[in-house]
């Protein structure tokens, strides 16, 4: 379950890296292959760890608001807020119509069934709630987030080439874990 958890931290700082365009955020693929194209610099189909770095290290300088090295709760919170708010903003005008935020709530609610239907089954038991709450962290420091995200770099690079691809993106489901 830790792990789960750490996976999903890892690829919710690395999906909110950029300010997705609406055609991004709308791409096919599902949030992997919206990473992927967040984290994809050189814009060659994959992510090497280099890339993931320093998106890394691009979104824990703009989550640590006081400039301290540590990402406090509150913090954490702030910059989940703006990005939330960005993704809800399909069109980048700067505004969430209801429109935006009931298909924003939409999604949500279906990657979050997705993410607790541990079984596939279609039906979500208690257990499968309570087994997937999250917990409350502490302070991250960069190197906190960067070990964990690497960490999670490694199971998805599936061939230990240290470049993630579209496919191997693609082999995972629901916050990076394997089929």
């Amino acid at each position: 379950m830790k792990r789960r958890l750490i996976q999903a931290i890892g690829f919710a700082a690395l999906a909110g890296l950029s300010t997705a365009s609406a055609a991004q955020s709308n791409a096919p693929g599902g949030p992997i292959a919206r990473m992927l194209l967040n984290l994809d610099v050189n814009g060659d189909g994959t992510i090497t760890r280099e890339e993931a770095s320093a998106g890394i290290a691009q979104r824990f300088a703009k989550m640590d608001a006081n400039g301290d090295g540590t990402v406090t709760g509150e913090e954490r919170r702030g910059s989940r807020r703006a990005d939330r708010f960005r993704s809800m903003d399909l069109n980048g005008d700067g505004a969430v119509t209801l429109q935006e935020m009931e298909a924003a709530f939409q999604q949500r609610a279906r990657n979050r069934f997705a993410h607790l239907d541990a079984d596939g089954n279609g039906t979500l038991t208690l257990e499968e709630v309570q087994a997937r709450r999250p917990r409350n962290r502490g302070p991250m420091t960069l190197q906190d987030l960067d070990g964990r995200v690497m960490r999670m770099f490694q199971r998805v690079d599936q061939n230990g080439d240290g470049v993630i691809t579209p496919d191997e993106a693609k082999a995972m489901r629901r916050h990076g874990r394997r089929n």
